[in-house]
Order: C-alpha cells, then structure tokens, then sequence
C-alpha cells in the first residue's frame, strides 16, 4: 500500500514487472530481518508517467539496481480485469478508519515521478536497508524470490537461487542473514518476519488446504549441489527439491503473519 500511495497508481495500474520487483525485494528484506519499507524501495528506481496516463512501470536505475527483470516481455496482461469486492472483514486493508482509501483504487491521472533518489533523502532506517542491499554485487534473482511464495522452505529456495546466480550472492546472504539475525535478537525485533515458515497456503480442488510445493529448477554446478547436500538432508525433508509434482493450481490464500514489513502499509 505505501508504494501505491507513493507512486499514486491504482493496484492494477502498476506494471507487472514492477510488481515482481516489488514482491522480490519484500522477500528479500524479510529473509534478512530487514523491514521493508516504500522509499528504501523506490531507491533503486525512477519513473516516468506518461500523459495521458497509462501502465506505470519502474525503470531500474543502472548502478545501483540489484534486482534482474521478471520477464523481457510480458503478453496478454492488458486483455482482461477481475472485480474485486471488499467485504466487511477486508475494509481495514483497503480504507482508514475514516473511511478513506489507503491506496488509489482507481486509475489515476498523475502519477508521481522520481528521479535519482538521493541517501539523503532517506529516513535512517531507510539507509540501513538500502547499504545492506547494495552489498550485493551480482544480479539478484527476481523470479526465483518471487516463487518463494509457493515454497514450503523459503530460505532454502532462496539460498537455492542464490546459488545459481552466484557464489558470491549466496556467500554474502548467508553472512548477511546471520549477522542481521543476531542483531535483531539483540535489539529484541523478535517480531520481524523472517521466513521460516511457508508464506503462503494453497486451497486445491476437494476442499483441502495444504502448503504448496513447486518443482524444482534443475542444479546447475557443484555450488548447487553442496546447497541440496548441506540444507537438504534426507529426500524426505527435501520438500520442493524433491522433483516431485506440486499440487494442482488453486487459490493462494495469505497466512496470518506479522505485516511489519512497510512496504504494505
């Protein structure tokens, strides 16, 4: 929500690509007890709204963007739309007390332009968020952290991806996480989503409800396979590395998990 409101577009109105960017960093943060926040966001990117308005894209910013693009060409997002109610118990996601809307709930004609966003421009706990993530040196992978959502070991996929796109990505997260967990112990941030659960459940056909495994991406180099040996164990805790098929598509529901993370707010 904050990012919509920072940017003044409507739900449907950001481009899909920038969602994918937007659900990447988020997992990103949150597996590195960092919160996610619009402005540490909207640091590794610039915007320029079109007149008349149309689909808001966010244009990576070339020597700081540590995110790679979801997809080169994204088809067939414009050809249809789906009518979202909001029920008595969902109206706290979508308006304030007053009444209000918490984020653009329609197309809007002006939205916000940015442009070089400077360090100085950001709140303290803003900075800390964006210098960890400027810590990594290779692309960061967009589209393995947004399948996170479907896995049932989120910091296993993660490391998992981490690995395919480079040892030193996956050596650096795995000395990142350790020193922020220890920090956010330390300062009691006890609160702060981490991801060792699964992020989400999946509502299959028959009236079950069970946590989604995707199969896996194939392993590629020894960097990979030391991942699966170490952190997988036996082939029956290896999960969504199993090979095994995931459970047919349905409905993706959220958990009730902490929403520290900002960047909703």
């Amino acid at each position: 929500m904050g990012v919509l409101r920072a940017l003044n577009v409507a739900p449907t109105q950001l481009h899909p690509n920038s969602w994918a960017y937007l659900q990447a960093f988020r997992i990103l943060c949150q597996s590195l007890y960092l919160e996610s926040t619009p402005y540490a966001f909207l640091y590794f990117y610039d915007t320029r709204p079109r007149r008349p308005a149309t689909w808001l894209s966010l244009i990576s910013r070339p020597s700081i963007s540590r995110l790679d693009a979801f997809s080169q060409s994204f088809k067939h997002f414009k050809d249809g739309y789906f009518k979202v109610i909001v029920k008595e118990g969902g109206k706290a996601y979508f308006l304030n007390a007053d009444g209000s809307p918490k984020f653009p709930l329609s197309w809007t004609n002006n939205p916000s332009r940015y442009k070089d966003m400077g360090l100085d421009e950001l709140s303290v706990g803003d900075k800390e968020v964006v210098e960890i993530v400027l810590k990594f040196v290779d692309k960061l992978p967009t589209r393995g952290l947004v399948r996170v959502y479907n896995s049932v070991h989120p910091i296993l996929d993660i490391e998992g991806h981490m690995a395919q796109s480079g040892k030193k990505n996956l050596t650096l997260f795995q000395t990142l996480r350790k020193e922020m967990a220890t920090k956010a112990k330390a300062a009691g941030k006890a609160d702060v989503p981490n991801l060792q659960e699964s992020v989400v459940e999946v509502h299959v056909h028959g009236g079950t409800k069970r946590k989604a495994e995707l199969p896996p991406r194939p392993g590629k180099g020894k960097d990979m396979k030391k991942i699966r040996a170490a952190l997988l164990g036996t082939a029956s805790r290896a999960g969504s590395a199993s090979g095994e098929k995931g459970p047919e598509a349905g409905l993706i529901e959220l958990l009730e998990i902490s929403n520290n993370g900002r960047i909703w707010e």
